[in-house]
């Protein structure tokens, strides 16, 4: 499963020659991305249970489509499962057959007053699998928050050539705009490192 990155312009269209304006959002942006990705790996189940592995299943009611979420409360029982606990009782079949029908791996189990969900244990080969797409993942996110810094470089050097900057001003903001794009970088690593030993049940 893969999220889109895509979001608004990376910046304004026009500047009030404010320095913090610009770094602020590249920073906004940049920090988009990361929030993206995390949501994105959240979707990947691993060995434990987690609630979020549910977060895309809608279920459909009366004509309408909700979340989960939106239907019941989800509750950690324990490492290994999660139990839903609907808000009305009569909608326990329709969501114990969308998370079936969401084909996750998961074991969906329909109770008197509530639904079950086993999280069976993954094998090897599957684990190595999971880390190779957060990895890629990953990779993604980093190569879309240089390109935002490219763009927001190309823009600087857009408003140093209608003199609305001075060069001084604009290699200073370039400096800023690099350090907020190692500090991004250095985030998406340690949030993959942490996802990739969760995966591996470390």
């Amino acid at each position: 499963m893969s999220i889109n990155y895509a979001s608004p312009p990376p910046y304004r269209s026009t500047y009030n020659l404010n320095t913090i304006d610009i770094c602020k959002d590249y920073e906004l942006q940049a920090g988009k991305y990361i929030e993206a990705f995390i949501r994105n790996i959240n979707n990947y189940r691993t060995g434990r249970a987690s609630p979020d592995l549910l977060n895309g299943i809608k279920i459909k009611y009366n004509n309408k489509i909700a979340s989960i979420r939106q239907l019941a409360s989800i509750t950690l029982e324990s490492t290994k499962s999660v139990i839903i606990t609907a808000f009305d009782n009569s909608l326990l079949p329709i969501i114990n057959k969308s998370i079936i029908a969401a084909n996750l791996g998961l074991s969906s189990y329909l109770e008197t007053n509530l639904v079950r969900i086993l999280f069976p244990d993954l094998s090897e080969t599957y684990r190595n699998k999971l880390v190779k797409l957060v990895q890629n993942e990953a990779e993604k996110v980093r190569v879309i928050i240089r390109n935002t810094r490219r763009m927001f470089n190309n823009k600087l050097k857009d408003l140093f050539k209608k003199k609305l900057f001075s060069k001084d001003n604009m290699e200073a903001l370039q400096i800023k705009i690099q350090s907020i794009t190692d500090c991004f970088i250095k985030k998406v690593n340690s949030i993959a490192i942490c996802k990739e030993a969760e995966v591996l049940n470390r």
